[in-house]
């Protein structure tokens, strides 16, 4: 599925974990040795702990960016990737203190 179609479910997250994840703790979550051999393979890896918005509107019981979703369901093994967005600010937010910064008004 791509974003650009249907958006990205959108969720909470609740917990990171403080440290990198082991190699065997990867094995422990996922059940699949190809799976931990990809995601071990792009670097360090923390859990992310995130609950999913649900919405019984949708074909896939959760909440979209955009419109529905896909039409279909999201079951427990289902592949995704993801965004965090950690803070959203306006660029006027941006802008205006660090003029002040710099004509030594601030």
């Amino acid at each position: 599925m791509r974003p650009e179609e249907y958006g990205y479910i959108l969720g909470t997250v609740q917990r990171v974990s403080e440290f990198p994840a082991t190699l065997e703790g990867i094995r422990r979550v996922l059940k699949n040795e190809q799976l931990v051999g990809q995601i071990s393979s792009l670097g360090t890896v923390f859990e992310v702990y995130v609950t999913l918005a649900p919405d019984s509107t949708t074909t896939s019981g959760f909440a979209w960016t955009s419109g529905a979703g896909p039409d279909m369901k999201i079951l427990d093994g289902t592949p995704a990737a993801g965004r965090i967005i950690v803070e959203t600010r306006r660029p006027v937010q941006i802008v205006i203190p660090g003029l002040k910064r710099m004509l030594g008004l601030y």
